[in-house]
């Protein structure tokens, strides 16, 4: 009889995590599907570009100090934002500053000095897709577990993040 309960448990446990990696991958699903336009709208507005482009400048100046820099930006960057931006990277640290406007390019901005580069666009912070998967489940499956039955935006602790918390966004 004690078997067999212990199989009856086993086999709950069994179908419980089941379930918990089934809504996992539907989580991560819908994430995937509304991270790159979430990045993107974010890009658009004025004060999550600033924290953005100032979260690539810190990364690139811990990198890349003393050394000249090459930002590619879009070719939509006005000559006073491209000079704002020289000004922001020689504070932290860039010897010189030259750009590189790119008509096709996405999203965000890289950083480059010789063969090293900060690429701070979508497609380059989307790249350590097991990382951003693991730090969303985190965030989520708690309130998840708490019975919160809205999923936390996909903007929480992305560039521009004003919050390490998760909201509306």
């Amino acid at each position: 009889m004690e078997l067999g309960m212990r199989q009856a448990r086993a086999r709950a446990d069994i179908e419980l995590r089941r379930q918990e990696r089934q809504k996992s991958r539907e989580l991560l699903g819908q994430m995937w599907a509304a991270i790159a336009g979430v990045l993107e709208c974010r890009w658009r507005k004025q004060a999550p570009r600033r924290a953005w482009i100032d979260a690539a400048m810190s990364e690139a100046g811990t990198l890349l100090p003393g050394r000249a820099w090459l930002i590619e930006v879009g070719s939509d960057w006005t000559e006073q934002e491209r000079g704002e931006i020289a000004d922001r990277a020689r504070g932290r640290g860039a010897m010189t500053v030259e750009y590189s406007l790119q008509a096709a390019m996405p999203a965000g901005l890289k950083i480059r000095a010789g063969s090293v580069c900060v690429d701070a666009t979508v497609p380059g912070l989307l790249a350590q897709r097991d990382g951003i998967e693991a730090a969303f489940l985190a965030e989520y499956m708690p309130a998840l577990a708490a019975g919160e039955p809205k999923m936390p935006s996909v903007s929480a602790k992305l560039p521009g993040s004003t919050t390490e918390k998760p909201t509306d966004g």
